[in-house]
């Protein structure tokens, strides 16, 4: 029995890869020629959406065709996979009605490996995208 344990033991260590520092930066870009605003949440990707981390929360109002924000380096402290795959949730009225919506894209935005340190650009327009409605960062922000 005392040789499961240590198997067991052993299994955990190496299943959890530690990390190196992350480089994270996001350009978010809007095509449309007036102020614009949006709430978002920066976050790393698991397996369902109770366990993501999150990482980052941003809200502004600008009137440039893009806002960029460059993020201090972060150690996330490994994972249970050997890379980290990012992505942004939005609620933003970039679009052609000014109506805001709801938007994460589909992919993940970035992914690194786990090892070394690694710089990640994330870029995204979200012009025209999302759906309308309520504002859920009630239970994100």
């Amino acid at each position: 029995m005392i040789f499961y344990r240590i198997l067991f033991l052993i299994f955990l260590d190496f299943s959890l890869i530690q990390s190196d520092p992350i480089n994270l930066s996001l350009k978010i870009r809007c095509p449309f020629n007036r102020n614009w605003c949006a709430k978002l949440k920066v976050y790393e990707e698991d397996n369902t959406w109770f366990s993501h981390d999150y990482l980052k929360n941003q809200a502004f109002c600008t009137k440039d065709p893009f806002k960029e924000f460059h993020y201090p380096p972060m150690n996330l402290g490994g994972d249970l996979s050997p890379s980290y795959e990012f992505n942004v949730i939005f609620y933003h009225n970039c679009t052609s009605d000014g109506q805001f919506a709801r938007y994460s894209p589909r992919q993940s935005l970035g992914w690194v490996p786990v090892d070394g340190e690694q710089n990640v650009p994330l870029d995204v327009e979200i012009g025209d995208k999302g759906a309308y409605g309520e504002c859920l960062f009630g239970i994100l922000v």
